[in-house]
């Protein structure tokens, strides 16, 4: 289903996000990284981005969250640094925190309306 949802006018980032989206994509990431061999990659995403995932899950975080807050970046600390990342991490990654931080608003659809900014959006 579409609808109408406020867009930030400074982040053009959705002010809402479809939660049964993110919480299946929460586990998904999850899941992933518990299935990860123990080692220093696994405890660091345990560490740094579960929280995230069990916040979706549980909705004990407020979403969306600023771009910001997300816990790595892919560029600055694997591409950069020469990191390997497992497979299949980067888009379960990615897909979450699209979601988490309202990126998945359609701006082609994009409308002003009462001074605000609005734009259509897919939900779950």
């Amino acid at each position: 289903m579409r609808r109408l949802v406020e867009v930030n006018r400074e982040t053009g980032y959705a002010l809402e996000v479809d939660g049964v989206r993110l919480a299946r994509e929460g586990r998904e990431l999850m899941e992933f990284i518990l299935a990860m061999p123990s080692g220093d990659l696994k405890a660091e995403f345990t560490r740094k981005i579960l929280p995230f995932c069990k916040g979706a899950i549980e909705r004990a975080i407020e979403f969306p969250i600023s771009p910001r807050r997300k816990p790595i970046s892919i560029t600055r600390e694997f591409d950069d640094c020469g990191r390997e990342l497992p497979a299949g991490f980067e888009e379960l990654y990615a897909r979450f925190f699209n979601t988490a931080t309202g990126a998945r608003v359609d701006l082609d659809s994009k409308i002003s309306k009462d001074g605000k900014l609005w734009a259509l959006m897919d939900f779950e």
